[in-house]
């Protein structure tokens, strides 16, 4: 009897002794498989690069960026893009801040005119150098070339093509019909431009005849240097030392804008003005990015009149030299562990799925132009949007804006279109308002 008490006793000792021992046991699984866990979500916790973006800010290009980061993150888990919204006119002063705090943006989306200003003052990291040489061309093969041209600094490709757009004559075709002139036969010179507007203000005088998008800060000077190219000017010299603008070619295309003016067919419209009057129906010609197709095609289904449009007017026995607008993404991480990712997302965005969105969904181009051609994804859009063709055909001959140097930069772009508020806006004589921009940018090129 006291042997089997004995011996029960015995065993309830054994029994509690295995359970402790395997729960301790059990507990120290556990907790070994939960550092497992968190050791492989450190390993696997997504690279987060960040991407200063206007677009992001602009109510028009908004869900079109988006969903680029969106879908770019849904094919790369391991990528956490952090999409940082500035405005335009903001976005240097944001971006030298920020880099004053320690705070290095990854991506940046900036105008190209500020090339220089990136490249030397802000410290922009050269795409080829995310990359083998060999990738980098090849990603690039059905690229337009161009395009591509665009990003191009002292030897290395600096920045990458984002959203993109050259100038095309928007016009109104029925206030064409009523002066006597046929829609299908729009002004290729800007003789004809002046013939026609002359057309338009005698049919009917309560009309604005032209606006050509080169006054203020809303649309920048980019049309205004495509105006002094297409007459055989520059606006620096080679070594970008020199203001050149009011050599032979500025100074003739300047005048013309005066002509226009002198003639009653350019008003002196805002640019704001100028673009709510062409979508009311009582401006017959604007020049202006095709990036407003979109918005104008809208306006005149809503307003019963019929949108045309055409390549950039030419100057008298010149070809024309399309310029372009938008925007370019810049590099500027330092984390080498970050490069790969960011070399990634460049890849995305100028990717066909990339340009796919940004043309139907923000208005930009397509800068890979087999997208366009019969079988490509953008082939049914092309056709249902015939400017679209314009746009590609003025890509192949376009010059790239000049950036200035200098962190004067933006004043230096100021002036070109204040130089052309003054030609349209003022009776003051076209050679002295040109050759006095023309001194005070070479004192601040000077600096």
């Amino acid at each position: 009897m006291i042997f089997k008490k004995w011996m029960a006793l015995a065993l309830a000792g054994v029994l509690a002794f295995s359970l402790a021992a395997c729960g301790q046991s059990e507990e120290g699984a556990a907790q070994q498989t939960a550092a497992a866990a968190g050791s492989e979500d450190t390993a696997t916790e997504p690279v987060e690069i960040t991407f200063y973006s206007y677009t992001l800010l602009n109510a028009n290009s908004q869900e079109g960026t988006q969903k680029l980061l969106d879908e770019f993150m849904e094919q790369n888990p391991d990528v956490k893009v952090t999409g940082i919204p500035v405005s335009n006119s903001d976005m240097a002063a944001r971006l030298q801040a920020d880099m004053a705090a320690g705070e290095i943006p990854d991506v940046a989306q900036l105008p190209f005119r500020a090339m220089d200003f990136a490249v030397n003052s802000l410290g922009a990291v050269p795409i080829n150098d995310l990359t083998s040489e060999e990738e980098f061309d090849k990603n690039f093969e059905t690229f337009s070339p161009n395009g591509l041209a665009l990003g191009e600094f002292d030897g290395k490709t600096y920045c990458l093509p984002f959203t993109f757009s050259t100038p095309i004559l928007f016009y109104n075709g029925t206030l064409f019909e009523q002066a006597g002139l046929d829609p299908n036969d729009p002004p290729e010179t800007w003789d004809e431009v002046l013939a026609y507007g002359q057309a338009i203000k005698e049919a009917n005088p309560d009309v604005e005849a032209l606006h050509v998008a080169t006054t203020g800060a809303s649309s920048g000077e980019w049309i205004a240097q495509a105006l002094i190219y297409s007459n055989g000017g520059s606006i620096l010299s080679d070594d970008r030392t020199t203001v050149t603008f009011n050599e032979e070619g500025g100074m003739g295309a300047m005048q013309m804008l005066r002509d226009m003016a002198d003639a009653g067919v350019h008003g002196t419209l805002t640019e704001e003005e100028a673009s709510e009057a062409f979508s009311n129906g009582t401006l017959a010609m604007y020049l202006q990015s095709s990036a407003v197709h979109a918005s104008m095609k809208k306006a005149a289904e809503a307003g019963g009149w019929e949108l045309y449009g055409a390549a950039m007017p030419a100057f008298e026995g010149k070809e024309a030299v399309p310029t372009n607008s938008g925007s370019a993404l810049f590099v500027f991480t330092q984390d080498e562990a970050k490069r790969d990712a960011v070399w990634r997302f460049l890849q995305y965005m100028s990717s066909d799925r990339g340009y796919e969105i940004i043309t139907e969904e923000i208005g930009y181009l397509p800068l890979r132009p087999a997208l366009v051609e019969e079988g490509g994804a953008l082939y049914e859009f092309a056709q249902e949007n015939p400017l679209l063709g314009v746009n590609m055909e003025q890509m192949t001959r376009m010059q790239p804006t000049t950036p200035f140097p200098t962190e004067n930069w933006q004043t230096l772009s100021a002036s070109l279109y204040e130089m052309v508020d003054k030609v349209l806006w003022t009776d003051e004589p076209v050679e002295q308002i040109v050759n006095d921009t023309a001194a005070q940018d070479q004192e601040l090129l000077n600096g």
